[in-house]
């Protein structure tokens, strides 16, 4: 195909970016040069040796990643159409050092993103027979030299009587020596295998995926439609995996039932039971602490993955799939392998599975993110115990830094949470209680203390602040102890997967915590401070042991400054506020018990506008009037929100309103019913949703089509941008009521902002800094609101982040038994979002000034490098006592 040793046609992107794609002596597979890619950029050619790519299974890679880390490669493909939705486009992982990559292209190749495909003119699979262009992105920090592209056949084949086959709607790919059965594929005895039609016809979901395989990121329901193969007859053995998961996770994706029974010429051949719920909870219990478990522990139970025995007859044999006590979709089936009862037979099934799993390595090949400080050594002792920022992502191979740690001690104000994080390093293996009492306030009480300016490149030199008067002891209950629970996260278009804290689990009395060499541990101190707390100082001694023998002793201290903090002044909320689920899940009683719990948790945090969930929406019915609309369950609901202070607004992204993309009323009377209806619930102002990334010329057409009389009418419509710029989003963006963006430069925002009253921003990062200084930095300059994904996980079979669908990165999870759990991402959006009311009431005081303050990040975006969550906590500190209630 092309190995760079003669000039090639080289195109760059961006055009503009720093670094350089060019053809490199530095490494070669074979030969003396390759292609060099610099990070964050996009190389591709249309210079190939052979642009016909049918008749083969996969295009060979070498590469070379001088990194110590996984590189995510992002690929590009191209035919005869040129615009970006009608590209493949996937991603690889480049591990450290030399390794070559298979990228399949046996099946249809989808065009655009895997889960949002054939966006752009082209709504036919890739034409493999006329590839114009090849292109590899380097995601990674160091240059990827790229060599020696090679069309591959597999010789791999099936003995006789074998047969596999791949279900999934019409135009998804086929796994590599597989048949594929698609929902129009009507048995044929010239094929020797189809569907047979009952009442019914097989179906599928609308966003299928094809990760964490070809053959499991989709798959048929069968209804009550049989599937018929010819077969030459006798013992045989089966193989059948099943898609239970979607890619939203909604009541409308997730299959649950209580059992499955596979019969094969109507005797039952396989039977394996679920339960109605399992989707949301499947994996609550289970914990990831390596990539090499997540195939038999998370994704082959994902896949009901089972191995089943029959005897089948001469010619047509018909399988038929029976469903009991089934929850949202019909149960599908992404694969079905069949082989004769040989040893023969046996190894083909084998191989066809650990095909399976050598797949789903090379979408999420394994990769450590271990954070290991300058100067950083193996643990030698028994457990060391370290403070580290709340919020702060966890690894199993995390290393403490070799400067000394700051005191385990948090500051806060009465009635608002304190959290105090640590992490566990062990030189062995062993399970560590943990246990918190009360100890002697130190007296007279020190501020924490704050990083030298020498150690962070440019950091502004904190203000003097007042003397810290010696606080009184406080009694404050004994905190809330949990340990952060490890599982595989990974990016969005597949790549490189690694180990972190998931969520944190509260350690019951007689529950452990396991630490060891390779498992450095999470743990997360919640402590609840009355409203009526008074200024002071609370001390506790957090004990760690192991039987009767104690390892460590560490003081934690919590300050309790008496001040009030404003509001935030403008609507900021997270998607998908609620539960990810209705209430037939855990039952009427206790879905609102959890409903509450994260109400509670928001607006103790903040936050101030739910966007809902699953069961929260409303109905809408035309009159003859206009519109009557009626929803108990949702206007119980933010009755709930408004008394935790979740009343600023409501904007409509998983519950309440229907989107008008789907639901199309009359404008007019549509806002005149609503306006009625609002007033006379007393209901906060409600944003309807009406889009979400329209980018294709064809999608902004129509989007500004149906908005065109909303605008008139005067609907508090919002849609959402992650890119705007340019006159061809001029129109949509003036026919929305708010519209909401996510990429932007300061000047452009400040331009937008000229042109119009509302512009609301979304995924702008959640962390301390983006939802401290950042927000309030928006809040100046105008900004009308912010929303930021996600509340509860929505993909996955919740605690399951690798069946390929969008990335979990939820602010909260929920256990049947435990409630409501925090993330990280939730940790460290709270502590910014204190960050930022703290800011807001020195501005109120009139101490600094907004716009040049000594104390606080003034650049926007604010930098990470110049920001540690250590100045930050300095400056908030500072601020808390310049604030405090005399």
């Amino acid at each position: 195909m092309q190995d760079f040793e003669r000039r090639v046609s080289l195109t760059k992107w961006p055009r503009d970016a720093a670094g350089d794609v060019d053809r490199s002596k530095d490494w070669a597979a074979d030969g003396e040069r390759s292609l060099r890619i610099d990070p964050g950029l996009l190389a591709s050619t249309d210079s190939l040796l052979r642009t016909d790519f049918r008749g083969f299974d996969a295009l060979r890679v070498h590469l070379h990643n001088p990194s110590d880390r996984l590189t995510t490669v992002g690929f590009e493909l191209q035919d005869d159409n040129e615009t970006l939705y009608d590209r493949h486009r996937s991603a690889f992982g480049a591990a450290p050092g030399d390794s070559v990559v298979d990228i399949d292209i046996s099946g249809a190749l989808w065009r655009g993103e895997e889960n949002r495909p054939f966006r752009g003119p082209a709504k036919t699979p890739l034409d493999i027979g006329k590839i114009t262009r090849i292109g590899f992105e380097n995601r990674g920090d160091k240059p990827l030299y790229v060599d020696t592209l090679t069309l591959v056949k597999d010789p791999f084949t099936a003995p006789p009587g074998a047969v596999a086959f791949d279900f999934g709607r019409r135009g998804t790919r086929v796994m590599a020596k597989t048949k594929g059965v698609f929902e129009d594929t009507l048995y044929d005895p010239t094929a020797g295998f189809g569907f047979v039609p009952g009442s019914g016809k097989p179906s599928f979901l609308k966003s299928a995926a094809a990760y964490p395989s070809a053959l499991l990121g989709d798959g048929l329901a069968w209804e009550d439609a049989q599937f018929a193969t010819d077969l030459a007859g006798g013992p045989m053995i089966g193989w059948i995996a099943f898609e239970r998961a979607g890619f939203w996770e909604s009541e409308f994706d997730a299959t649950g039932y209580s059992e499955a029974v596979l019969s094969a010429n109507g005797a039952e051949v396989h039977k394996h039971t679920f339960t109605p719920s399992g989707p949301h909870f499947f994996f609550e219990d289970l914990e990831i602490t390596t990539m090499a478990d997540a195939w038999p522990k998370l994704v082959r139970p994902a896949h009901a993955v089972a191995a089943f025995s029959f005897v089948a007859k001469p010619g047509k044999n018909t399988f038929s799939l029976a469903v009991k006590d089934r929850r949202g979709p019909p149960l599908r089936v992404a694969g079905l392998f069949l082989a004769p009862d040989t040893e023969e037979g046996r190894a083909y099934v084998d191989a066809l599975e650990g095909r399976q799993k050598r797949a789903f390595e090379s979408v999420f090949p394994p990769t450590d993110r271990a954070l290991r400080p300058p100067g950083s050594v193996p643990v030698t002792d028994r457990l060391l115990v370290v403070p580290r920022p709340v919020g702060e992502v966890a690894h199993p191979r995390d290393l403490p830094g070799a400067a000394p740690a700051t005191p385990a001690h948090a500051t806060t104000i009465p009635g608002h949470k304190a959290y105090v994080q640590l992490a566990l390093h062990a030189a062995r293996e062993g399970d560590i209680s943990i246990a918190a009492t009360p100890g002697a306030a130190p007296s007279p009480a020190t501020p924490p203390p704050t990083v030298p300016s020498s150690t962070v490149p440019s950091l502004p030199v904190l203000p003097a602040a007042a003397p810290s008067p010696t606080l009184p002891p406080l009694a404050v209950p004994p905190p809330r102890v949990s340990y952060g629970v490890y599982g595989p996260k990974r990016p969005y278009e597949g790549g490189a997967a690694w180990i972190e804290t998931a969520y944190y689990r509260p350690l019951g009395d007689n529950d452990t915590v396991h630490v060891g060499p390779d498992l450095t541990r999470s743990v997360l101190l919640e402590f609840d401070v009355p409203a009526s707390t008074p200024a002071g100082r609370a001390a506790f001694v957090l004990r760690f042991s192991t039987g009767a023998d104690v390892l460590a002793e560490v003081p934690v201290t919590i300050d309790v400054v008496p001040a009030v903090l404003p509001p935030l002044p403008i609507p900021v909320g997270l998607f998908m506020s609620a539960l990810p689920f209705g209430p037939d899940a855990v039952g009427e009683d206790r879905w609102w018990q959890l409903q509450e719990s994260i109400l509670a948790a928001e607006g103790e945090a903040g936050l101030n506008t739910p966007t809902g969930g699953p069961g929260l929406e409303y109905t809408m019915k035309k009159t003859a009037d206009g519109y009557a609309f009626t929803g108990d369950r949702a206007l119980r609901y933010l009755a709930l929100a408004r008394k935790y202070g979740l009343d600023a607004a409501v904007v409509g992204y998983g519950g309440f309103l229907p989107s008008i993309k789907h639901e199309r009323p009359d404008a007019a009377r549509f806002q005149r019913s609503w306006s009625a209806f609002e007033t006379d619930n007393h209901l906060p102002p409600h944003y309807l949703y009406a889009y979400d990334e329209p980018s294709t010329d064809e999608e902004l057409a129509a989007t500004a089509a149906y908005l065109g009389p909303f605008h008139a009418a005067g609907v508090r419509t919002i849609g959402f941008f992650s890119d705007a710029e340019g006159p061809r989003f001029r129109p949509i963006l003036d026919a929305t009521f708010a519209p909401a963006v996510s990429a932007h430069t300061p000047d452009l925002l400040r331009a937008w902002l000229v042109q119009r009253k509302r512009f609301f921003l979304y995924n702008r990062g959640v962390s301390r800094l983006s939802m401290g200084a950042d927000l309030v930095t928006q809040i100046h300059l105008g900004v009308a609101g912010r929303l930021e994904w996600i509340g509860l996980y929505t993909q996955g079979f919740a605690f399951d982040d690798l069946d390929a669908r969008e990335p979990s990165y939820g602010m909260f999870v929920v256990h049947d038994e435990l409630g409501v759990l925090p993330t990280p991402r939730w940790l460290s959006l709270r502590e910014g979002l204190f960050d930022a009311r703290v800011r807001l009431a020195l501005e109120k005081a009139g101490l600094p000034a907004p716009q040049a303050p000594s104390d606080w990040p003034s650049d926007y975006p604010a930098a990470p490098a110049r920001w540690p969550d250590s100045a930050l906590e300095s400056a908030r500190v500072t601020a808390l006592r310049r604030v405090a209630t005399p």
